[in-house]
């Protein structure tokens, strides 16, 4: 989220050489900008009755943000589900669940300066950004 009100909103690559690239482009930004950086990673772990190889996806993608942040000298606040998720009262879970919290993201995208769809990919990194930007940990000038 930047200050002109315009959000961007990147999907995990497919090819993992391309996240550090990504990452180093919206570094750069917010330097050449003078914006403080404000990164936030979901403090995801295992869940009562995941699969084996999703409990590892899970810790293995948390591990792969961390390593790389970590390597491009990019420090970063964790954030639990609940926590950022309380403020929508939602009573539904699965499929259903992610529905409603991508409409509340294409809701906030479409009040922006942006115009692109959310999908499930990028939903929940935009509604993390709102719930700290609404939380005074937003983009500011330096």
């Amino acid at each position: 989220m930047w200050p002109d009100r315009t959000i961007d909103a990147y999907r995990f690559p497919a090819k993992l050489y391309k996240l550090p690239k990504i990452l180093l482009s919206i570094k750069n930004h917010c330097h050449v900008e003078g914006f403080k950086e404000c990164w936030m990673i979901e403090d995801v772990h295992a869940l009562r009755g995941s699969s084996a190889k999703g409990t590892f996806t899970f810790g293995r993608n948390l591990g792969v943000w961390e390593g790389i942040l970590s390597t491009l000298n990019i420090k970063w606040i964790k954030i639990s589900p609940k926590e950022w998720q309380k403020e929508y009262k939602l009573t539904v879970q699965g499929k259903e669940r992610k529905n409603k919290l991508k409409t509340f993201a294409q809701r906030y995208v479409n009040n922006s300066k942006s115009t692109f769809n959310v999908t499930f990919a990028t939903a929940d990194a935009i509604l993390i950004a709102k719930y700290y930007k609404r939380k005074g940990f937003g983009y500011e000038k330096l």
